[in-house]
């Protein structure tokens, strides 16, 4: 986790966050979970550490995103830190806990919804958070000059024209 922005947690963003994702869809899904067990027992990460009860997909969202909307936004960097470790270390998002839910509830929205709060936040992972970065400073992921850019596609062209006869990597090409 980045904890170069160790910046206080600004309330009022997550309250709009908050806000602006409070869809009659995420209410309903936090309100009928009947903690049947059937999401957790499509997890892999509650299968691979012996069943732990808070690796169930359902205790994840209840103590992330339920308790967020429970204290209406109002909670702290050690609140957020806690979510953290649970929606980027503990949950893919692959929905496979959404497929086996008999009420249908697609937990991995919720989850990505807790990350964009945390990331609003400035907590996210860091190899995240340097490509974000290097995609607003650059123009991609990879950070790449716009120079190292056109030598690689020249390169990938150079090495594939065997296999591809007649390839082209158009770059600022009209109609490419």
């Amino acid at each position: 986790m980045s904890d170069a922005l160790q910046k206080p947690i600004n309330t009022k963003v997550i309250k709009e966050l908050l806000d602006i994702n409070d869809s009659a869809r995420i209410r309903t899904w936090l309100s009928i979970c009947a903690s049947c067990g059937l999401c957790a027992e499509s997890c892999f990460f509650y299968l691979a550490k012996n069943k732990d009860p808070k690796l169930s997909p359902a205790y994840k969202v209840r103590t992330t995103l339920k308790e967020l909307y429970r204290r209406k936004g109002e909670v702290d960097r050690e609140f957020l830190e806690k979510c953290y470790n649970i929606i980027w270390g503990e949950c893919t998002t692959c929905r496979r806990c959404s497929l086996f839910c008999p009420f249908g509830i697609d937990i991995s929205i919720m989850i990505a919804t807790m990350r964009g709060i945390c990331n609003s936040q400035g907590i996210v992972p860091e190899g995240l958070l340097k490509t974000s970065e290097n995609y607003r400073t650059t123009g991609n992921q990879m950070g790449m000059s716009t120079e190292d850019f056109v030598e690689t596609c020249s390169w990938m062209a150079e090495e594939t024209s065997e296999e591809m006869r007649g390839l082209e990597i158009p770059i600022d090409k009209q109609g490419a």
